[in-house]
């Protein structure tokens, strides 16, 4: 009994921590400009908080913008059991503290059924 609630409580910390996170996401996203980039390689290197020798593949765009011909910035958005994108593949990105990330990071996977404001139980058209 006391085992299923503490699985509870790791559960519920777990699905708010994931559900604020989104939520700050999603504030960023809105007040940020959408910029296009095509992808043009990935990269095998160590990710962020690793103590092992795990690298992931990460992926290099070229922005969609004057003045950045043969600029490659490397997207923070990576997935060590596939490559999300194909290379030369359109996607749009934006800058969040000085990191490139994928515009729609919390909108695939688990993420999607996150709500995007702690208001969820109002329609959105109330907001």
């Amino acid at each position: 009994m006391m085992s299923d609630l503490i699985l509870f409580s790791f559960i519920l910390l777990f699905l708010l921590l994931m559900t604020n996170t989104k939520i700050q996401f999603v504030k960023a996203r809105t007040l940020a400009k959408k910029i296009s980039a095509t992808v043009i390689e990935y990269r095998l290197e160590k990710g962020p908080l690793r103590n092992d020798y795990t690298k992931l593949d990460y992926p290099y765009l070229k922005l969609d913008l004057p003045n950045t011909e043969d600029k490659e910035v490397k997207l923070h958005y990576a997935n060590s059991l596939k490559k999300p994108f194909k290379i030369g593949e359109k996607i749009d990105v934006f800058w969040l503290e000085n990191k490139l990330v994928y515009w729609n990071a919390y909108d695939n996977g688990f993420s999607k059924f996150l709500p995007k404001t702690w208001a969820f139980w109002r329609s959105e058209d109330n907001n």
